[in-house]
C-alpha cells in the first residue's frame, strides 16, 4: 500500500521573532520510503501557532508576552520608516555598444 506521510521533522528557534518548521513530505509503500520533498513555514509572534502540538508548544515558550510586544513595536517602527522613506527612482545608465 502507497500512503503519503506529511510531519514536522525539524524545529528552529531563530531568535528573537521567528520558529521555523521544516515539513517532510513522504511517500511510503511497505514502510519503505520511495521519495521524500520538504517545503518549510515560518511563524512570528504575531503569526496563528496552529501547527502540529510540538512547533505550537515551542511558539507558547518562545514568544512571551515581552517577545510580542518588542515584535509589534518593530513593525512599527518597520512601517513608520517606510512611510517616511522617498520612493527610490532607478534610472538606466545607457551602455557602450
Amino acid at each position: 500500500m502507497i500512503e503519503k506521510k506529511t510531519y514536522c521533522d525539524k524545529i528552529e528557534f531563530v531568535p528573537p521573532f521567528a520558529v521555523q518548521c521544516r515539513k517532510r513530505i513522504s511517500v511510503v509503500e511497505d514502510g519503505t520510503e520511495l521519495a521524500a520533498s520538504f517545503e518549510r513555514c515560518v511563524m512570528q509572534p504575531d503569526s496563528d501557532c496552529q501547527a502540529e502540538p510540538n512547533v505550537q508548544a515551542i511558539c507558547n515558550a518562545v514568544f512571551t508576552d515581552a517577545v510580542k510586544a518588542d515584535w509589534a513595536a518593530k513593525q512599527a517602527a518597520d512601517a513608520a520608516e517606510m512611510a517616511t522613506e522617498p520612493e527610490s527612482v532607478v534610472t538606466e545608465t545607457p551602455t557602450e555598444a
